[in-house]
């Protein structure tokens, strides 16, 4: 996506896509980020622009040392005015304009380590994450060792509750290598099934680019209907990169439900395998010198269903059923632009 840096809003107003970047000083600051200012810390906004409209800002609160301390991340969605409930009223809101904010607030010490995540959602849910850390070995270096995530929301009086979803356990080999993550869930049994996401990149909010761009899936869209039987635990393993090697879900009395399983070539994810309750699917992955990724074949139980041969932003997916091949699609820029239909051929056609 191609950006204009500009230093004013009506250059934002002048490209489908801009990138605003100011220090409006601390009284533009929104209501929701005021406790977390100090007295002397710089305030940058960085406010993105879709056709003139603001899509998405950015505040970084930076100390003396110039170490980002808080970052946050809203996505602005505007609603008509009759819809608002009186207690959403447009005070305090941009030039009067009513909104709903979600996103991120993120808390870094002085050190640059996060400290606390706070993930805004509709409907006013919230997920609050906790870091923990420790020197190993002592008065040397830092490493996570442990982060508890919990859930904030209204019942159905409106009421604020909040609930304890899972713990995270950071495993580390004699050479401090992150070997293994452990989750435990502390309220199992609200969900019969939950959608297997993994494996993804997160994003680093800091980094201007991972601000614009969307997350990165290192998945397939082949594994995007997976579900699995809500887990009371679940192991990542790593490699000494840290790079997801697997990911083992385990149930009552400690059963595996399922697991996942990744194969990497320097940087280069080559093949997932997927394996639940009987079933098992495969995605394979090929690259060019440049290493971009320009296929991808999808199996299940051992048969092919899906080969996606891409081209920049061109993608042909051919489908199959039973090894034969039914149905190609062609793709420019995410939209499906052509649909083949294969004649399946009769023994003795030619």
């Amino acid at each position: 996506m191609a950006l204009e840096r500009a230093w004013s809003r009506a250059a934002a107003l002048r490209q489908p896509y801009c990138l605003l970047v100011e220090e409006p000083g601390i009284r533009a600051l929104p209501p929701l980020l005021a406790p977390y200012y100090r007295q002397s810390w710089i305030v940058e906004r960085r406010i993105l622009y879709k056709d003139g409209e603001e899509s998405r800002s950015q505040w970084i609160f930076r100390d003396d040392a110039e170490v980002s301390r808080v970052v946050a991340v809203f996505n602005t969605a505007v609603i008509p005015p009759a819809e608002i409930p009186p207690a959403e009223s447009a005070e305090g809101s941009p030039e009067g304009t009513p909104f709903i904010l979600t996103g991120f607030i993120e808390l870094y010490g002085a050190s640059g380590l996060i400290e606390s995540e706070r993930q805004m959602f509709d409907g006013g849910e919230e997920t609050l994450v906790e870091y923990q850390y420790r020197q190993i070995p002592a008065g040397t270096q830092m490493f996570l060792i442990r982060s508890d995530t919990r859930r904030k929301f209204l019942d159905e009086e409106g009421n604020e509750q909040q609930q304890n979803l899972y713990t995270d356990y950071y495993r580390y080999t004699r050479n401090y290598s992150l070997r293994l993550i452990e989750r435990i869930y502390q309220n199992s049994g609200a969900e019969s099934a939950a959608p297997l996401r993994f494996p993804r990149r997160s994003l680093d909010s800091k980094n201007e680019t991972g601000f614009v761009a969307p997350a990165i899936a290192y998945g397939s869209r082949f594994l995007e209907d997976v579900e699995a039987e809500s887990p009371l635990q679940i192991t990542y393993d790593t490699d000494e990169r840290g790079r997801i090697l697997g990911e083992t879900r385990r149930g009552e009395g400690g059963d595996i439900i399922a697991e996942l399983r990744n194969e990497w070539s320097e940087n280069r994810l080559d093949r997932i395998l997927y394996k639940a309750g009987g079933e098992e699917r495969i995605t394979e992955y090929e690259y060019n010198d440049a290493g971009d990724r320009i296929l991808e074949r999808n199996f299940r139980n051992g048969i092919i269903e899906r080969i996606v041969h891409i081209s920049g932003d061109t993608e042909v997916e051919e489908i199959y059923m039973n090894g034969e091949l039914m149905l190609r699609s062609h793709w420019e820029g995410g939209r499906k632009i052509r649909e083949e239909r294969i004649r399946r051929t009769a023994p003795g056609e030619r």
